[in-house]
């Protein structure tokens, strides 16, 4: 019969019942479980899933009502709906990461370890179902095929896989702290991706420096703290896999930060979902070897978006980055419009190109006042200019 016009059929006799108490735990559960990471990224795919689980919690629901007339979900949150039905599930255990300590899940901020845990939850739940019912069995494959394709699809199992593969390949230790090290780097890539190549700060807001968002271009040379004794067609291996999944990132909007759409109307929405992304990048970093060269780059990128203003006319000259007072800092400075202008597609704005101008317009000022007006970082940064400029003058003219 298909599933989406199965009628449901009232249970009362075990083991359905305390099979069917389980789906509706668990499925309550795991929507607590995502609420956070959905309510700071509006992502498409985890929405999808959490659609699944409250359908099969209110499938489970309609089926068990008429034996447990005193359970009202609709005056009961997620915990009460959880201690009602703990002691009602017979042999079937209790999700793996609700024995974690409270509130364990809620504060893991990394998408990539949501799912996976939910994954762990789910698979530990089908294992103890012995022998389910026919209506069991249709409400429990429908959420682990959501969950499945869902995990599957996310750029930390697809990606980290590839990565971690390259490592193997290598004769690399791949042990959690390598793995957690790949991870990140596919966090990371992808928030360079949403934020420059897609644009999100430069097409929502502006930010002062978007260093904190480019970590991936420094993350990626610490393969070689990693995995010291990597060949160096290894490394060049792991490098060349970093810039393909980058590319792939660029046409995958089901995985970006957050959705473009919420975030064009509510810009609130960027700051929670790159605060999500850097708190995820701290968990996923704290137990490698790398981490404490990240930490004040993670926590500068915690503090992006207090200063972030509107991608909008009015603020167009307004929060810069601060003029470079040196040559390493017009040399940061210049890099950040380099990779800024490397990973954007499409056509810039108007808005986007004066800022370039403005910010290099820094840079050749700062190295005439010093007197370096022959050096290679001047002249580069002159072109760069000139041709940022060249774009202006190209462009249409608001009427």
């Amino acid at each position: 019969m298909d599933p989406i016009t199965a009628p449901i059929i009232p249970v009362f006799n075990e083991p359905e019942l305390s099979q069917t108490c389980a789906l509706l735990l668990y499925s309550s559960y795991s929507m607590s479980c995502l609420e956070g990471v959905i309510n700071d990224t509006m992502n498409p795919c985890l929405m999808h899933l959490y659609e699944a689980l409250s359908q099969a919690r209110t499938d489970a629901y309609t089926a068990i009502a008429n034996a447990l007339r005193d359970f009202n979900p609709s005056v009961m949150s997620a915990q009460q709906i959880i201690d009602y039905f703990t002691p009602k599930l017979g042999k079937v255990p209790l999700p793996p990461s609700m024995k974690r300590p409270n509130d364990f899940m809620a504060s893991i901020h990394d998408t990539g370890l949501i799912l996976e845990l939910l994954v762990v939850d789910w698979r530990t739940l089908r294992e103890a179902m012995k022998n389910p019912s026919e209506q069991v069995l249709r409400m429990l494959t429908s959420v682990i095929d959501t969950l499945r394709s869902v995990y599957t699809e996310n750029p930390e199992y697809k990606y980290t896989s590839r990565l971690i593969g390259i490592l193997s390949q290598h004769g690399v230790d791949v042990s959690m702290p390598n793995r957690k090290y790949c991870q990140a780097c596919v966090v990371a890539a992808n928030l360079m991706c949403s934020c420059l190549s897609i644009g999100f700060l430069q097409y929502f807001v502006w930010v002062p420096s978007s260093e904190p968002v480019q970590l991936i271009m420094l993350l990626r040379t610490y393969i070689h703290t990693i995995a010291p004794n990597m060949s160096d067609v290894g490394f060049k291996a792991f490098d060349s896999e970093i810039n393909s999944i980058f590319t792939e990132m660029q046409t995958d909007m089901n995985w970006v930060i957050c959705s473009p759409a919420y975030a064009r109307q509510n810009p609130l929405l960027l700051k929670q979902a790159l605060n999500r992304a850097f708190l995820g990048l701290k968990e996923l970093l704290q137990d490698t070897p790398v981490f404490k060269p990240f930490q004040a780059l993670l926590d500068e990128g915690l503090h992006m978006m207090d200063n972030a203003v509107p991608a909008t006319k009015e603020y167009v000259g307004s929060n810069l980055h601060p003029a470079p007072r040196d040559v390493a800092e017009a040399q940061d400075l210049y890099d950040m419009v380099v990779n800024e202008k490397a990973c954007f597609i499409g056509q810039p704005t108007l808005l986007m190109l004066y800022r370039w101008a403005k910010n290099l317009g820094m840079v050749v000022k700062m190295l005439a006042a010093s007197k370096l007006t022959g050096t290679a970082l001047h002249e580069d940064a002159c072109n760069l200019c000139n041709g940022v400029l060249d774009q202006l003058q190209a462009m249409p003219k608001p009427q």
